[in-house]
């Protein structure tokens, strides 16, 4: 842990990759265009450049924090240095923007505003490339392509496709295909995830909207929509819904009212295809296991580190699912076959086996509508006298408490807190009813130590005080 000095504030910063992220963990907006934290570090955009207290600059983005750093983000050296960049980078651009497909979105245009860049000082040297849509899933535009390097990066570290990469030098350089192939011809998979970090209309995604129109007046067609698991969720960002909201439903209206004939869910497909990457990376394993040990070269270094990598996998997986994967396999049994795995091929293979088995038989049952909404209210009813917490709630179904809010309030209609209260308090009218127990009792018996709280939930969900209640209906 230490502390640095940031435009006359002090931070405090721990184990923070560099200073850009202890900049921005202070709440300071400081601009970028080629930084991604899940990416390697580039530099390329030297946007995130700051000063020190000597008056050295240095790209953010690159430089690991230091204990007693002073640092400033908005000179006005460096706000000249950064209109400076902008104005290079739209010096080589293509600034068709009104019809641009990121008009509106384009990250470079929304800085160059920010920055107060209304004019370009240096001679227009944008060269005409063709434009790639050789692709069923992207077009590759290099007329607005600013070398950041987010889309070679994410093809290479994270999909380890490496269909894309820089070519030749200086100011001829290109981010291309190798050999000047067009995207088609390379092994890109249509991830898209090149499109998703690029921050201008370099690549963008093919659209076939007019197709679609055509299709939809067309009175002869029958029009079929079919939905990927990912989309019902992602959709939502879009329209202020909570995030991670399922709307398929809100989705299939609006199909049908554009005039879609039949809209299916690919859920079930989704987790057929999860199943059978399972077993294929099963499978797989087993191949280099065996091969492994034909060579005699198992070793126990080696089972370590195969061991960990899986698990990580695993628990990466689980996690982006809301998962709590260290809770799921906190079992003896689980234990057990962590142990033993390291004993050699077989027992490696039994582990493997179960975790990764376990992991997607979980994630099939909390995609089923009411199993896991079905199993707190099972507990709530079973524990409603004592204090329950979302988070022993959470750990009872392995999900984190926010996301497990929002899919019992989704399926219930009421939140997990609100079912409680209901619970206890239909509990208390009964015993109101058909006891003479006091009313602190009665208060007491349905979980709640506090008479004035009791009092106070009872009347807000049935109009009455307890005493009320018992009265009016021996009145009955």
């Amino acid at each position: 842990m230490g502390f640095m000095t940031i435009d006359g504030q002090r931070v405090e910063f721990t184990n923070e990759p560099n200073v850009l992220t202890v900049i921005r963990n202070a709440e300071i907006d400081i601009p970028t265009l080629c930084y991604h934290s899940e990416l390697s570090i580039y530099g390329a955009c030297r946007l995130c450049t700051v000063e020190d207290d000597r008056g050295k600059t240095f790209a953010s983005c690159a430089e690991p924090p230091r204990d007693g750093m002073v640092i400033y983000t908005n000179t006005p050296r460096l706000m000249r240095y950064r209109r400076t960049i902008l104005e290079l980078l739209l010096a080589a651009h293509d600034r068709d923007c009104t019809t641009c497909v990121k008009s509106g979105e384009c990250h470079l245009l929304e800085l160059a505003h920010r920055m107060g860049v209304d004019r370009i000082r240096f001679k227009n040297r944008e060269a005409k490339y063709p434009i790639d849509e050789s692709s069923p899933a992207i077009v590759r535009n290099p007329n607005k392509c600013i070398l950041c390097g987010d889309c070679v990066r994410m093809c290479d570290n994270v999909q380890s496709v490496n269909a894309i990469d820089f070519a030749y030098r200086g100011t001829s350089t290109l981010v291309t295909p190798a050999f000047n192939k067009t995207i088609a011809q390379t092994n890109c998979v249509n991830c898209g995830q090149c499109r998703v970090v690029c921050p201008t209309g370099a690549i963008s995604i093919k659209t076939n909207i007019d197709e679609v129109w055509d299709a939809l007046a067309d009175p002869n067609t029958i029009v079929v929509a079919q939905v990927a698991p990912a989309v019902r969720v992602a959709l939502g960002d879009k329209f202020g819904i909570p995030k991670g909201e399922n709307v398929m439903g809100k989705l299939v209206n609006a199909l049908h009212r554009l005039g879609f004939h039949e809209v299916y869910d690919t859920t079930y497909g989704a987790d057929l295809t999860v199943i059978e990457e399972a077993e294929e990376l099963l499978e797989r394993l087993q191949k280099y296991l065996d091969r492994t040990e034909r060579e005699g070269m198992i070793t126990r270094e080696l089972l370590v580190a195969l061991r960990t990598d899986l698990t990580q996998v695993v628990y990466a997986w689980l996690s982006e699912r809301e998962i709590k994967a260290y809770a799921l396999f906190a079992d003896a049994d689980m234990e057990n076959l962590h142990r033993n795995s390291l004993y050699g091929r077989e027992e490696m293979m039994e582990y493997a086996g179960v975790l990764v088995r376990k992991a997607v038989q979980y994630r099939q049952y909390i995609n089923k509508s009411d199993s896991v909404t079905s199993q707190v209210c099972a507990y709530i009813d079973a524990h409603y006298r004592e204090e329950i917490h979302r988070e022993e709630l959470g750990e009872l179904v392995f999900l984190n408490t926010d996301y497990l809010s929002r899919i019992f309030k989704k399926e219930k209609g009421i939140s997990i807190s609100n079912y409680i209260i209901q619970k206890r308090v239909e509990e208390a009218k009964k015993l109101l009813t058909q006891s003479s127990l006091p009313i602190n009792t009665v208060s007491l018996y349905v979980g709640y130590s506090n008479f004035s709280y009791f009092t106070k939930m009872f009347k807000d969900n049935t109009g009455y005080a307890p005493l009320e209640y018992r009265r009016s209906f021996s009145e009955k």
